[in-house]
């Protein structure tokens, strides 16, 4: 599998030409350009993210997204499991916040 990287820096295994790596006009807003103008007209914008594999000290999950996306956020949440049920396969879990450092 060839994979090439785009002008913005995504890498992606389809290539540059192909119609569903067209991408925007020069000088077309992207990420969070879009989601900052967005939210300034009074929509709200969810996203999703990674969490690191590892806990920290206290037994959290660790977000280990780009961080840049986190600090532009009004609040970040991190999903946490209350328990793993193998039985049931019930997985309850809580929406943790993490503070924005604003």
């Amino acid at each position: 599998m060839v994979v090439e990287r785009d002008r913005h820096g995504f890498d992606a295994p389809a290539p540059l030409g192909h119609p569903g790596r067209a991408g925007l006009p020069e000088g077309h807003s992207t990420g969070p350009e879009i989601g900052q103008q967005f939210s300034q007209a009074g929509g709200t914008l969810i996203g999703l993210a990674p969490t690191n594999k590892h806990r920290d000290e206290d037994g959290e999950s660790i977000y280990s997204g780009a961080t840049d996306i986190a600090d532009d956020c009004d609040c970040v949440y991190v999903i946490e499991t209350i328990e793993d049920d193998k039985t049931s396969g019930k997985r309850p879990f809580n929406f943790v916040m993490k503070s924005s450092e604003k």
